[in-house]
């Protein structure tokens, strides 16, 4: 026959937030990326003024052919934004199907060819991405992340370094190493370049936060070149000295954790008996390695208070929980890990029924030392109070 004590320990299932990933995004709180404006000079402008200006140098292509291509590929497209409503290119284009969508998705190019044959236009997948390119190299657009990040174009890279801030890439280029490969050094500068197609600006006026971003939206399988990047930018003096040196790995790393952030990761829902624990692993923290103090978490968030919380929501008042204090340990508790585990779990049981009995009298929330709804003492070892295997079975045969 199975015990309750056993059907209450195998049917637990605790909530725990996954720490992975921490580091990530702590640095992304510390460095912002730059926020997209809602409009800027050169998608204000009129659909001859953007043709005109990529006639012209820097945005003129060299080669004959590539420049016709170019033109004919942004009327194309900039006739198919006028159907949209906005009083800037940046505006039609977010309510244009293309909003949301990755270059290469069927979806949007679909939309564009049911308007474009009714009309007699070309509506071949080549022109329209020409189009596009044109139309981030004159700066007229800025399209979300997922637009760019994991296109195989060829294209981009060159376009934007030629037209964009060729000065800039030119020092870059000057700056890298003489081991990278050319295919590394192409996948690099893509990723500058794609930054500086969604976000504008210059190679100098790339930030931290950029790159952090790109790294949270991209394939993890393909992050080397976002680092390389990274690397590359750190190098060249853009970023502050408190930057991470690399972002290696980055997305896999827990980075520092303070004892906040090893109780809240078992997400328990009564906030003062969190401030609590906190407290407590704080001050403990100072003589106990990460190891250590780690066992004393899970003990007293996930295997205490986490296991009656789950077991017991409704029992559990948000009242009781008000009435818990930060508690002091005798003399010396300190240096012995499992006595200042059991002065805490006994110190907040201690505090939880007298709570719960000012709101419902006659009835305890957690069974006392001296027995189920009772506050009188039963020393249990030399500092007494119930253990969480002791209360776990009791509660069980309670409920």
């Amino acid at each position: 026959m199975t015990s309750t004590a056993t059907r209450v320990g195998s049917s637990f299932v605790p909530r725990v937030t996954s720490m992975v990933g921490a580091e990530e995004l702590k640095l992304m709180n510390r460095f912002p990326h730059r926020e997209r404006p809602s409009t800027w000079e050169a998608t204000a402008v009129t659909r001859e003024e953007v043709l005109e200006r990529l006639a012209r140098p820097p945005l003129r292509a060299v080669e004959p052919s590539a420049q016709a291509n170019r033109m004919f590929g942004a009327r194309l497209l900039l006739d198919w934004l006028m159907t949209f409503p906005g009083e800037t290119w940046q505006q039609r284009w977010q309510r244009s199907p293309v909003h949301g969508q990755h270059i290469a998705s069927q979806g949007w190019r679909d939309a564009f060819a049911a308007w474009a044959r009714p009309e007699g236009r070309v509506s071949r997948r080549e022109t329209l991405l020409v189009g596009v390119l044109a139309l981030l190299c004159a700066d007229a657009v800025r399209p979300d992340p997922e637009f760019l990040i994991g296109s195989r174009s060829r294209h981009l890279r060159p376009a934007l370094e030629t037209t964009r801030d060729p000065e800039g890439f030119a020092r870059l280029r000057a700056s890298l190493p003489t081991n990278i490969s050319a295919a590394n050094i192409s996948s690099g500068l893509k990723t500058i370049a794609e930054i500086m197609a969604c976000r504008g600006g210059a190679i100098e006026d790339i930030v931290v936060g950029d790159l952090l971003l790109w790294q949270s939206k991209n394939p993890r399988n393909s992050n080397g070149r976002i680092q390389l990047a990274y690397t590359w930018l750190r190098d060249l003096g853009l970023f502050p000295a408190d930057a991470p040196h690399t972002l290696f790995r980055i997305s896999n790393r827990t980075g520092q954790l303070t004892p906040a952030d090893l109780v809240d990761r078992y997400e328990l829902q009564c906030r003062p008996i969190r401030d609590l624990l906190v407290a407590y692993l704080s001050h403990r923290s100072v003589g106990l390695d990460f190891t250590t103090l780690q066992a004393l978490t899970i003990s007293l968030a996930l295997r205490f208070w986490g296991d009656l919380e789950r077991h017991h929501p409704g029992r559990l008042s948000s009242a009781a929980c008000r009435g818990v204090h930060c508690l002091e340990g005798p003399p010396g508790y300190e240096d012995r890990p499992q006595a200042s585990t059991r002065w805490i779990i006994s110190g907040v049981h201690r505090a939880t029924p007298r709570c719960d009995r000012d709101q419902n009298p006659g009835q305890s929330l957690l069974p006392g030392p001296g027995g189920v709804g009772s506050g009188g003492p039963r020393p249990v070892g030399r500092l007494g109070g119930a253990l969480p295997d002791q209360r776990s079975r009791v509660l069980g045969k309670k409920g």
